[in-house]
């Protein structure tokens, strides 16, 4: 009977043990989950990279794990702009684990270029109209609010999102965007031109 008993305060503590390592896994995700967000609003390059060294948990599987969800579920939502912000601190830390602090600086302008370009009037347009894209299938585009700064900063978009194009039919549809924008343009050019002459 003694045995029995030690068996069962053996299973007891181990059940406790387990019950904490839960309860500790679950604080922790959630500590990782306010960190993420927190970094994902930074729209400063050096800040960002000021921030991942603060918080070396944004480096670990854990958090691109939880940053890849988080920016699925962007995704799906179609809020674009969140996605693309996303993807460019998603890419930062990236580069971090890849290359560390030192390598990081040669290439911080590049990351600033991106998170200026993503508070642009032409790149917030261009994001606005991808969101309905993703959701619906389609988008309405004013004749007078398309011009080659829209065009510019959604082939820009577009070469961000290349890499992640899990198909051809992605690719395909990506290509299709940009096509389409190109040839409204063109018809406005020329409607433009036409009114010009006459």
């Amino acid at each position: 009977m003694t045995i029995v008993w030690w068996v069962l305060g053996v299973v007891g503590a181990l059940l406790a043990l387990f019950l904490l390592w839960l309860g500790y896994q679950a604080i922790r995700y959630r500590r990782l989950g306010v960190i993420a967000v927190d970094y994902l609003v930074l729209q400063d390059a050096g800040d960002a990279v000021a921030y991942i060294e603060a918080h070396p948990l944004l480096l670990t599987d854990a958090a691109e794990v939880y940053i890849r969800t988080l920016l699925d579920q962007v995704w799906e939502d179609g809020d674009a702009a969140l996605f693309v912000s996303g993807l460019i601190h998603f890419s930062l830390l990236a580069g971090y684990r890849e290359y560390g602090p030192e390598e990081i600086d040669l290439i911080i302008d590049s990351f600033q270029r991106q998170f200026d370009a993503l508070a642009s009037s032409s790149w917030r347009w261009a994001l606005a109209l991808l969101g309905p894209l993703v959701t619906e299938g389609k988008a309405e585009i004013p004749s007078e609010q398309l011009d080659e700064a829209l065009l510019e900063a959604m082939e820009q978009i577009m070469a961000l999102l290349t890499p992640l194009a899990a198909d051809e039919e992605t690719l395909a549809t990506q290509d299709a965007i940009v096509r389409s924008l190109r040839q409204k343009l063109a018809q406005k050019a020329e409607q433009v031109s036409s009114v010009s002459s006459q």
